[in-house]
């Protein structure tokens, strides 16, 4: 049995066994529970590098930022609207750029993560018009009628919690 070690970040118990809707991203990366994601670190890696990814312990790049705010966009279109802010993207050596950037910083308490580009933007609206048009994708079916759905439930052999978000 592997003990995941304790993190400030991972203080949340999850929910009993079962499957939850409408669950904020955050709330469910809080639920001390072994995920796929944490066991793929834990299998290729070390147990450190897994303590590194529970804490959250890295600087999300461009692409990450991006990804993240597209499968929102496809996934979660009211978190999108909600939760990102558009801006143009201008060039940040200039006065101009620096200062659209700094405002749109601020929109979204200092939140880099929450910017997207327009040219972002542009790019993330064609790659969901082609996903659309793509007739596997519309097979797609969702748990509980709702995409995000998360799943708890206790591993027998091990008694460990697991979760899982389904796309």
């Amino acid at each position: 049995m592997i003990l995941l070690p304790e993190t400030n970040n991972l203080t949340r118990v999850p929910p009993d066994a079962g499957i939850y809707t409408d669950v904020p991203a955050p709330v469910y990366h809080s639920w001390r529970a072994a995920s796929q994601s944490l066991l793929s670190v834990i299998h290729s890696r070390t147990l450190a590098h897994a303590h590194e990814y529970m804490q959250g312990a890295y600087e999300p790049t461009e692409a990450m930022n991006f990804g993240s705010a597209y499968h929102a966009m496809v996934l979660e279109p009211s978190l999108f609207e909600k939760h990102y802010h558009i801006w143009s993207g201008k060039p940040r050596n200039t006065k101009e750029g620096k200062g659209d950037y700094e405002a749109a910083l601020a929109v979204v308490g200092g939140d880099e993560g929450r910017l997207v580009r327009q040219g972002d933007l542009a790019e993330m609206r064609a790659m969901h018009t082609a996903l659309r048009r793509e007739t596997r994708t519309r097979k797609l079916v969702c748990v509980a009628g709702s995409f995000e759905a998360c799943i708890v439930w206790r591993d027998e052999p091990t008694g460990m919690m697991c979760k899982a978000r389904l796309d």
